[in-house]
């Protein structure tokens, strides 16, 4: 007489959603990490160059000479254009972690090293050197404690980059008087135990020659 076996799933089903869970939660804050923190972007704010004026949106002179004065590009004065930001580190608890407590502890805070700036503009036109400047990679040092917050400063327009076309083309009778574009700032680091984090954040740009007092 055969035998009738009775499986029963539910501790490989609890098993399986456990691993789920545990992988969902790694992956929203860092692929391939173990970071027990969530960094983030908490403000963007811009300042025109040459003037230290907050600016957000940031409105970018391509040209800073006087209104009297040649407004070519190759004899225009230019100014970099800067951003403040501000970040948050918040401790998730996604494991033990070591010896961290309940609001983790010192090796969770973070140290933001590096950034990337990308420009696209709505209407799609994305090309650099042709449509928008090109891309910026810097260098930053920033310690954002864990539960915390912490600000710092970047470059977000290159001087260079109102030498060069489509920018400079702006000074110098091109069809279009204003190039509006998105910055898109990448912020990488490391918690003080070795793992990697990532925040993104977002400034909207007005590039023109917005002319200056005679």
């Amino acid at each position: 007489m055969r035998k009738k076996i009775n499986f029963n799933m539910k501790p490989a089903l609890l098993i399986l959603l456990a691993v789920l869970l545990v992988s969902y939660a790694c992956s929203r804050v860092e692929d391939n990490t173990r970071a027990g923190t969530l960094l983030t972007v908490e403000s963007v704010v811009g300042e025109i160059g040459g003037e230290g004026t907050e600016s957000t949106p940031l409105l970018s002179d391509t040209c800073d000479n006087a209104n009297d004065e040649p407004q070519d590009p190759q004899l225009c004065g230019v100014f970099n254009d800067n951003a403040t930001i501000t970040f948050s580190n918040e401790y998730l608890q996604i494991g033990s972690g070591s010896g961290a407590g309940p609001s983790g502890s010192f090796l969770n805070d973070v140290i933001v090293n590096r950034y990337r700036v990308d420009y696209f503009r709505s209407n799609g036109r994305n090309t650099p050197g042709v449509d928008v400047p090109y891309g910026i990679d810097g260098t930053m040092n920033v310690r954002v404690p864990v539960n915390g917050s912490a600000g710092g400063g970047i470059l977000v327009v290159r001087h260079q980059a109102k030498k060069e076309p489509p920018l400079s083309e702006l000074d110098n009778g091109s069809s279009e008087h204003v190039i509006t574009a998105q910055a898109e700032l990448k912020f990488y680091g490391q918690d003080l135990a070795g793992h990697t984090v990532s925040a993104v954040g977002y400034l909207e740009i007005h590039f023109a020659n917005f002319g200056e007092a005679q």
